[in-house]
């Protein structure tokens, strides 16, 4: 493999930890929602309060925290989700479709454990020797740099 090939492997490598990332954003997200909702039922309980006990004062600066945090949040995770379509689109555009196959096995599927699946795996499942397989390879990643060459895609 040589050094073109390298680094877009490992530009497209990053699409699963990627996925990762914005399943957790995602989750916390939803926690911090939760948490907004339990926050703003509390202070809006309708009891009477002590003179001077300023709950809400307090109530209200955690709600903007965690309206700040989960606007730093929502911005991670669009660029993430900018990033997985982008790999994905360049997948999308190489033409052969064994190529093609080879790179959603690759680089967009993912076993149990949340890794690649493995070459064997792959070899099985496409019915090619591992030479074969990473001859092929190397051709889909040739054919993805071609892609990205004409579209300035970055990761």
């Amino acid at each position: 493999m040589n050094q073109d090939q390298y680094k877009t492997s490992q530009e497209l490598k990053c699409y699963i930890t990627t996925k990762e990332r914005i399943n957790e954003l995602e989750q916390e997200i939803k926690e911090l929602e939760s948490r907004l909702e339990g926050l703003t039922a509390q202070n809006l309980d309708g009891m009477p309060k002590a003179p001077g006990f300023s709950r809400s004062d307090r109530v209200e600066k955690i709600l903007d925290k965690l309206d700040q945090i989960e606007d730093e949040i929502v911005r991670e995770l669009e660029e993430l989700k900018d990033k997985r379509d982008k790999i994905n689109g360049i997948i999308k555009k190489v033409k052969k479709p064994t190529l093609r196959r080879l790179l959603e096995m690759r680089y967009l599927e993912s076993g149990k454990d949340s890794r690649p699946h493995s070459w064997e795996y792959i070899c099985c499942k496409m019915g090619y020797s591992w030479r074969q397989i990473h001859r092929l390879h190397k051709e889909a990643l040739d054919a993805v740099k071609e892609i990205k060459d004409g579209t300035h895609w970055h990761t």
